[in-house]
């Protein structure tokens, strides 16, 4: 599926760089509103419809009231096609804890897009590290203005001189970084 937003052309950038096939995929948050669509990046929606992309785990708490729905998870059941319901897997509790309980070394791309919380989504980052495969993306959405998520993740990545890109994608545009194993030893140093 061809993007049809800023956001979506800026994840399907980074993972047309990141040149993988069969990717697993983690995102943080889930589809939130129908109307959205078009001036947000709507994740699940376009993740799930990328052809090189088998498996999307999908953590979110289902805080939100949804009109006409129990659940983000619901929300989605009623309103993807089969074939992309077939590729997420639902992970319903706080992002933080359900991202240690997943397994190690497992992870192609991540998304963390959670909450408006830089505390929250730096937890994400140091909690999904050891998630990661070799070669592989991490992507932060709304790291600018009215997005704060990605303030803490920046300025860790700033002080440690590991590089990331910043990309214009109204709204509240994103960044992302491909992770080796240098760059994750080094983090995980950091982190320390």
């Amino acid at each position: 599926m061809e993007p049809t937003n800023e956001k979506q052309k800026a994840w399907k950038e980074c993972i047309d760089i990141l040149n993988k096939k069969d990717l697993i995929v983690l995102e943080t948050g889930r589809i939130r509103n129908p109307n959205w669509k078009n001036s947000d990046g709507n994740s699940t929606d376009y993740l799930t419809s990328i052809d090189c992309v088998s498996k999307l785990y999908s953590i979110d708490n289902d805080s939100e009231n949804f009109s006409g729905f129990k659940s983000s998870e619901e929300y989605c059941k009623k309103t993807l096609s089969n074939s992309q319901i077939e590729k997420i897997i639902f992970i319903n509790g706080y992002s933080v804890d359900s991202i240690k309980n997943l397994e190690d070394n497992f992870f192609d791309v991540v998304l963390l897009d959670s909450v408006n919380d830089s505390e929250i989504i730096f937890q994400e980052f140091i909690n999904v590290i050891p998630k990661l495969k070799l070669n592989s993306l991490v992507i932060i959405d709304d790291v600018t203005n009215p997005g704060i998520k990605g303030d803490k993740v920046i300025s860790f990545l700033n002080t440690n001189n590991i590089p990331f890109t910043k990309k214009t994608a109204n709204p509240a545009d994103c960044i992302y970084f491909f992770v080796d194993w240098k760059m994750i030893e080094l983090i995980k140093k950091n982190l320390n």
